[in-house]
């Protein structure tokens, strides 16, 4: 338990960076949101799409098929979704 306190307590510098960049981001994200709707969801939709297809390779990859199988389905009710709500975004 020793070696785990002294690991963690010389990465708080570490772990304060990306707090703070997680902080400014999340502001970064809202001021895009409120500036330029349409945008930002199509584009928070097609990278959540590309992270389901990489999750659904990884999954193949390594041999887990149940959870290709699950990102294949839910990709393929965002790629539904996207067509559908085409116009209403």
């Amino acid at each position: 338990m020793k070696a785990i306190d002294v690991n963690f307590s010389s990465q708080t510098g570490v772990i304060g960076v990306c707090l703070a960049l997680s902080v400014v981001l999340s502001f970064l994200y809202v001021f895009l949101i409120k500036a330029m709707p349409r945008c930002m969801v199509y584009s928070m939709m097609v990278l959540t799409g590309l992270l389901l297809l990489g999750v659904a390779i990884a999954a193949i990859v390594l041999d887990i098929i149940p959870l290709a199988i699950m990102a294949i389905i839910i990709l393929l009710i965002y790629g539904c979704l996207l067509y559908c709500l085409r116009d209403k975004i």
